[in-house]
């Protein structure tokens, strides 16, 4: 469902999906998981689906 909802986008967006299953929980290691993405890819926006 998550890849959808960005479709529309290319490659030249430099869309990243990190989709569930794919990181610990918060406050299971999520948290420093989701720290290190920001840190790696310096994104100008951030979109969390819950």
């Amino acid at each position: 469902m998550a890849q959808g909802h960005f479709k529309r986008f290319t490659e030249l967006h430099q869309v990243h999906i990190v989709v569930e299953g794919q990181m610990d929980r918060i406050g299971e290691r999520g948290e420093y998981q989701f720290d290190n993405l920001l840190l790696k890819y310096k994104p100008e926006l951030v979109i969390v689906e819950i």
